[in-house]
């Protein structure tokens, strides 16, 4: 009996240690229970973004496997969606509607405002992160009073640096100073750009003004009282230029007549096309000199625009240029420069020749003549009432004969002359163009036809390019 007690305790002991190993040993789920079980961990905020009526809020991920900076793509992911609820809404009495006459002008303004939030927003705060094996969650929030207090903070201080400027600028502009005084105007203008959905209404010599308004009106009104002439309606010019055609612009005030001095001006061909210098700035007496160093166009009319250099009078720095679709809206004067383009007159020169005899074909000077005719030259028939002389001469020479092989080369000489000046203008030539065939002079001629080849994609469009310049 004794012994088989003891046989018991023991097998009980050996049950119950059993079950207890058993309790201790972790639970093994299924793939869709551990999916299950990490839904459920999430946060609320992962599944859906909260709403606050005092915080902007702000919900952003990444995948772990796109981005090696996982953390800051989320992060800013999150900011961007912040400050998607930061509305832009334009004042019935914005200046932004003056300026806004072009298509998507509302669109790009409202985008960098946004782009400029995100470069300036601060007090932001972490209310909580999320990840698991694949994904990186973050969640931020804004106090939307903290913002609208600083936003009035820097509004005000952009507004008195702004009327500062206004005050200076306009009374430069009263004072002669033209040029300065737009520029300060603009600067104004760009003080307060982050501003000016806004009334922005301030008091000056003791009335209300709307302050973006009355600097924008300036800067216009300033502009229409600007005159660009020149000596001439129209200039004959010949589409081959020796030298740079030089054009006398005058500026001036309409209605005191007064020079308008160190004005940046730009010039560029709106009909046509061409060579001309495309900055300008004028002297004391409001006088600077256009140059025009080559016609490319065909065309028998052409023009250049003549303008204020925008850009340049207003020298903004990399903060400001951002906002430069502030100055689209503003309606330039200028200056229309018509020209009646000439076309040069060639003479042609040529002797054709075949292993040193001089043929009766025509072959390189038909190809010169009809891409010299297409380019608007005129083909002159009297050599001293040309512009220019071309000479041309082509020959072959034998080479060496292998069997059934006859090789040949092709020799080109292009000489183009100024019959105003007696100087060469050009050279161009190929040299030694070989060539084989059946007998030297079926090599000779497969030596022209390759060379028609080579004129016409390579020797006759440089020549070309070169005496246009």
């Amino acid at each position: 009996m004794e012994m088989l007690f003891i046989k018991m305790v023991r097998y009980i002991l050996m049950i119950s240690t059993v079950m207890l190993l058993l309790a201790c040993a972790p639970t093994v789920l299924p793939v869709n229970a551990l999916q299950t079980q990490l839904v459920n961990n999430r946060p609320e905020w992962v599944s859906r973004k909260p709403n606050s009526g005092s915080y902007y809020i702000g919900v952003g991920y990444s995948h772990k496997s796109s981005s090696d900076n996982y953390v800051q793509s989320a992060k800013s992911n999150a900011l961007d969606d912040m400050i998607s609820e930061i509305k832009v809404n334009i004042s019935s009495v914005s200046v932004l509607n003056q300026m806004d006459n072009s298509d998507g002008f509302t669109e790009k303004y409202e985008s960098i405002i946004k782009t400029s939030t995100s470069d300036e927003i601060e007090d932001y705060e972490l209310v909580d992160s999320w990840e698991d094996e694949n994904q990186y969650w973050v969640y931020y929030k804004l106090s939307k009073s903290k913002y609208r207090k600083r936003k009035i903070e820097k509004r005000k201080n952009a507004i008195a640096l702004a009327k500062d400027d206004y005050l200076i600028g306009r009374q430069q502009i009263k004072d002669g100073q033209v040029t300065i005084g737009i520029a300060t105007c603009i600067n104004g203008l760009y003080e307060m750009a982050p501003y000016l959905a806004q009334s922005n209404k301030t008091w000056i010599d003791g009335d209300s003004v709307l302050l973006g308004n009355s600097i924008y009106n300036e800067i216009q009104t300033a502009f229409n009282d600007i005159d660009i002439s020149t000596t001439k309606q129209e200039y004959a010019v010949n589409r081959r230029l020796d030298k740079d055609e030089a054009i006398d612009i005058y500026i001036k005030t309409k209605s005191k007549r007064q020079p308008v001095s160190e004005m940046p001006l730009k010039a560029k061909f709106t009909v046509g096309s061409g060579g001309v210098h495309p900055d300008y700035l004028t002297n004391d007496q409001g006088l600077t000199t256009v140059l025009i160093s080559s016609i490319k166009s065909r065309e028998a009319k052409q023009v250049v625009t003549v303008l204020p250099d925008l850009e340049r009078l207003a020298n903004l720095d990399d903060t400001k240029k951002k906002y430069g679709v502030l100055l689209e809206g503003i309606k330039l004067p200028q200056k229309e420069l018509y020209f009646q383009v000439k076309k040069p007159i060639v003479f042609i020169d040529a002797k054709e020749s075949k292993l040193g005899i001089e043929t009766n074909g025509t072959q390189i000077t038909a190809k010169i003549k009809q891409l010299l005719s297409n380019e608007g030259f005129i083909l002159g028939r009297i050599k001293d009432k040309a512009d220019l002389w071309i000479e041309v001469l082509a020959d072959t020479e034998k080479g060496k004969a292998s069997g059934s092989i006859f090789i040949t080369y092709f020799n080109l000489s292009i000489n183009v002359i100024d019959m105003n000046t007696g100087a060469e203008v050009h050279h161009a030539g190929i040299n030694k163009l070989k060539a084989y065939s059946l007998n030297y002079e079926r090599s000779s001629q497969s030596g022209y036809d390759k060379a028609v080849e080579v004129l016409e994609t390579k020797t006759l469009p440089e020549l070309i390019e070169e005496i246009l310049q």
